[in-house]
């Protein structure tokens, strides 16, 4: 095995060795079919609400029992988000559109 090689794999080896496993568990927000429940749920039971989102790792579900006006915050961050991805790819082939007209966040955008 050359040198560039050795070094190679080390450094492959050392990125694998680092990496950890990461739930991005905030981007089921964009999969219509894993919002659960419905919005005024949250409102009026937020602990119960909260719970049932089960794409939540169990910290995220004891804050957003705490908070639950916190939903509605990242729902205005997502809009926000998503009206700036459309701003800066509008001229290009991908400008953030979705399939059917439908929200990359599904009915989260909704609350």
């Amino acid at each position: 095995m050359t040198v560039s090689s050795h070094c190679w794999v080390s450094g492959l080896l050392i990125l694998l060795s680092v990496l950890q496993v990461v739930h991005a568990s905030w981007w089921y927000l964009g999969v219509a079919s894993s919002y659960q429940i419905l919005a005024d749920e949250v409102r009026h039971k937020p602990d119960v609400a909260c719970s049932n989102l089960q794409f939540l790792q169990p910290h995220q579900r004891e804050i957003c029992s705490h908070d639950f006006k916190l939903l509605d915050v990242i729902r205005k961050g997502a809009s926000m988000g998503i009206e700036e991805c459309q701003f800066q790819f509008q001229d290009r082939r991908w400008n953030c559109t979705t399939y059917n007209n439908t929200s990359v966040f599904g009915p989260v955008l909704h609350i």
